[in-house]
């Protein structure tokens, strides 16, 4: 097993060292987010224009705040080197984690409550790490929960923090899609989650099962994963180390904002954890009838690897505007990329967002692409 581990882990830091590639980070700096602006006004039939603030965190992580209600999503701070997450604990950035809190709260944590739904897209240490910390010293609200997979659950309950079931809750998503019997005799699984409320009334969310890729692909066939697997059950040890985090169960997230009477006026599709392939984690289509997409949040990291993304993704569900995420090299701090981009190795963020570009002149849609640093502002959208 450690013979195995060691091998995977010098051919990873080899096929990172021969795929970085500072002179496409250079260029995509200049070409697109030297020139990403602020605040972005969409088309709308409606006059009377609504808004909502979002910030990128880093990875597959957002923050999204619309009225009185705070989501947070896969909120990674913590940036670690290769060799580190490899051979050492992992430790969390709290200067950064209260650099964040301070811009976006006007305190150094959530000393107000103000953030009461965290969504965990999968179990990798760079979606979920941070979150034991997180729960431990930042998040006070009572009741702030966490959703996500039974991996997910186990890894943060095996710190042992004191979270009964009455408050701060660790909802495995998993028990919402066992199979169940269809009207033609037939089992069948939930395409999609129940839709969860935040107690103020202007966020909803679901939850879509979805897929990782593989993050190399070997002798052009074979997808070579990282720690994948599942974690049934609470660890003995807390899960110090990048290499406990297992992916287990992958999930995509739609997310709807609601007006006064409970409507959706906006809804996010969050597909930024982790590339899927085609078809796999899509919203279900009369979700997509009810209410089209208008704003997707796009994983970039190893687009390459799947099969057919992100194009079968953008015809299904035709967004207004797509937001690149996780495109950055999460093993370089982020002061460093926020100083000189950094792209994440074995993908070609600068080629995709050119193939993006391309393809809404062709199709009208989206009718934007951005990209922003990440952790460097709050990004407002009037709608």
């Amino acid at each position: 097993m450690t013979n195995n581990r060691t091998f995977f882990l010098i051919l990873l830091a080899c096929l990172f060292m021969v795929s970085c590639s500072p002179w496409r980070a250079q260029l995509l700096h200049q070409q697109w987010l030297a020139k990403s602006p602020q605040r972005y006004t969409l088309r709308n039939a409606n006059p009377s224009l609504d808004s909502f603030s979002m910030s990128y965190i880093g990875c597959g992580g957002f923050l999204i705040q619309y009225g009185n209600d705070k989501l947070l999503i896969d909120p990674f701070f913590s940036n670690q080197s290769l060799g580190r997450i490899s051979t050492k604990q992992l430790r969390p950035d709290h200067q950064l984690i209260q650099q964040f809190f301070t811009r976006e709260l006007g305190t150094p944590d959530d000393d107000q409550g103000l953030i009461s739904a965290v969504l965990i897209s999968h179990a990798h240490y760079d979606h979920l790490g941070d979150m034991p910390f997180l729960l431990k010293d930042y998040l006070h609200n009572p009741v702030v929960t966490m959703y996500g997979s039974r991996t997910a659950v186990n890894l943060v309950r095996s710190f042992g923090l004191p979270i009964p079931d009455t408050a701060r809750q660790l909802q495995n998503l998993e028990p919402f899609f066992t199979t169940h019997a269809t009207k033609a005799g037939q089992n069948s699984e939930l395409p999609a989650s129940p839709f969860f409320y935040l107690p103020g009334g202007r966020i909803r969310f679901s939850a879509i099962p979805s897929n990782h890729v593989g993050h190399y692909r070997l002798a052009g066939q074979r997808k070579l994963p990282f720690t994948p697997g599942q974690v049934n059950q609470p660890p003995v040890q807390p899960a110090y180390f990048g290499l406990k985090y297992k992916e287990g169960q992958n999930y995509n997230f739609v997310i709807d904002l609601l007006n006064e009477w409970g409507k959706p006026v906006f809804r996010i599709f969050s597909n930024a954890g982790a590339a899927c392939d085609a078809s796999v984690g899509y919203l279900p289509e009369e979700m997509l009838q009810d209410k089209p997409v208008d704003l997707l949040l796009l994983c970039g990291a190893n687009y390459n690897v799947a099969d057919e993304y992100p194009q079968p993704l953008l015809d299904y569900i035709q967004p207004r505007v797509l937001f690149m995420a996780h495109w950055e090299n999460f093993f370089k701090p982020v002061a460093k990329i926020q100083k000189r981009a950094s792209i994440v190795p074995n993908t070609n963020i600068l080629k995709l967002m050119g193939n993006l570009e391309k393809y809404a002149a062709k199709k009208g849609y989206p009718e934007k692409i951005l990209i922003e640093y990440p952790q460097k502002r709050q990004i407002q959208f009037r709608f």
